[in-house]
């Protein structure tokens, strides 16, 4: 914090809209009505973000917020004037999405990164909506020529043999990571407390654990998430409308996504309301056919059982009442749906990337780094989700050297590197060559070179 010249301003700080230290905001004006028009798309999205920190606030409540927000971050643009804004990820929090969308209305070039979880490759980009530039201009390049798995780089060739060929069916890392990262009984392990009672730090670490992490602490909340088994929960209410699949019938399998999450907000715009995915796809289904929706298995872990604005209640009840969707159990084998499916249907998630890997169609509502490798649909309304489908009952069929040729564009147009510890291990580079890894990216855009 004592690098001359910079302003640090915390996630918590930023994510309430307060001003950063030694930020004068005396002469920031609230928004007017034409900006507010302006930007009338990007405050509904703002909206969905805040089911995340400001889960049990009124519309109104949270607007005001997001008037907030934009009071301060017009007020920062127009005292500091950057010359450029880098992202990690797409911007996904409330304060940084909306640092994007000003940069955007003001001109200001953005770089942002995206974490492919194929290997350790990092695409990075200028615009998330349209993707990577390099990568768009590798495809064009690539389209007439027939590439093999030796073509790719190492790391790649082993990734989509592993993901592919050998262990198709096997649950990515990252979901044990994030399984076991919330879990009770890894923050409550017997080594962490006795190595803290010798450190002479268990008391302190005590009182940081049950009354400053997270609130009232992990603990006191763990025990309020306790009490909601024995009340009306969302996992009571899943049970009452599953039924199990008939893998036999022609069917189109639509996985959830977890949420709030940066996948469906903003990476899927308005289609962050799941369920309305879910009626376009059942309006243009092909007759004889059904929907499989399952839920994540992660929401319940991060998010919790209790109801939420995110999964309110009823919400399974009215996805149950979709004609001709079902409802199945989460342990139902995702590989054995994927496989047995006629296609795969995901806003802008992990899952659709996993179809195309295993030469299975995907429709995608959103905006996943895949979107352009050949085998994906991208649908918006009925009548593109009805023209996908309909290319799918006539036969169409993902080929392998489609697959192949995107990973080689995907090869060129990417860099080694990470910023979810998840990812790490995926990762032959240290954390020094990780951060040079990807200021090389930086820098070059600093410098005007094109990226």
């Amino acid at each position: 914090n004592n690098l001359p010249g910079v302003i640090f301003h915390s996630h918590r700080d930023a994510g309430l809209a307060l001003p950063a230290q030694g930020v004068d905001t005396s002469d920031f004006a609230p928004p007017g009505a034409d900006i507010i028009k302006t930007f009338h798309n990007v405050e509904s999205i703002v909206l969905t973000m805040m089911n995340r920190s400001l889960d049990k606030a009124p519309v109104n409540e949270r607007r005001h917020m997001y008037y907030e927000h934009m009071r301060y971050w017009i007020g920062v643009f127009k005292k500091y004037r950057p010359e450029m804004i880098v992202f990690p990820v797409e911007p996904h929090s409330i304060y940084d999405y909306i640092v994007y969308e000003l940069a955007k209305h003001f001109s200001i070039p953005t770089l942002c990164f995206n974490e492919t979880r194929a290997s350790d490759r990092l695409l990075y980009m200028n615009d998330f909506r349209k993707g990577s530039r390099r990568l768009a201009e590798e495809i064009e390049k690539n389209k007439r020529r027939t590439f093999t798995l030796e073509d790719l780089s190492p790391d790649l060739r082993q990734y989509y043999t592993k993901r592919a060929v050998t262990e198709p069916d096997k649950t990515p890392s990252y979901v044990g990571f994030l399984q076991n990262k919330y879990s009770l009984s890894r923050r409550l392990s017997s080594a962490k407390i006795l190595k803290s009672i010798r450190e002479g730090t268990f008391l302190t670490k005590a009182y940081n654990f049950l009354f400053v992490e997270k609130d009232l602490g992990l603990v006191v909340k763990s025990l309020v998430m306790f009490s909601y088994r024995f009340r009306p929960n969302l996992t009571k209410e899943y049970a009452r409308v599953q039924s199990t699949p008939d893998v036999g019938k022609k069917f189109v399998y639509a996985a959830l996504q977890v949420q709030p999450e940066r996948s469906t907000s903003p990476m899927g715009d308005m289609f962050v309301d799941q369920i309305l995915v879910l009626e376009t796809l059942a309006y243009a289904l092909p007759k004889d056919w059904i929907i499989y929706v399952k839920e994540h298995p992660l929401q319940w872990v991060r998010i919790g059982i209790n109801y939420s604005s995110s999964r309110y209640r009823g919400y399974y009840e009215r996805i149950a009442k979709i004609p001709n969707v079902r409802l199945i159990p989460v342990e139902t084998n995702s590989y054995e749906l994927m496989k047995n499916a006629q296609t795969v249907v995901t806003v802008a998630g992990a899952p659709g990337w996993e179809a195309i890997l295993h030469l299975k169609p995907a429709i995608v509502f959103g905006n996943p780094w895949y979107k352009d490798c050949p085998g994906v649909f991208r649908a918006n309304d009925v009548d593109s989700c009805r023209s996908a489908l309909k290319a799918v009952a006539e036969g169409f069929r993902v080929e392998q050297k489609g697959v192949i040729s995107y990973l080689k564009s995907l090869d060129n147009a990417t860099i080694h590197g990470y910023f979810a510890v998840s990812n790490e291990k995926a990762s032959a580079l240290n954390r020094r060559e990780n951060m040079q890894s990807i200021m090389s990216v930086v820098l070059a855009e600093v410098n005007k070179k094109r990226v």
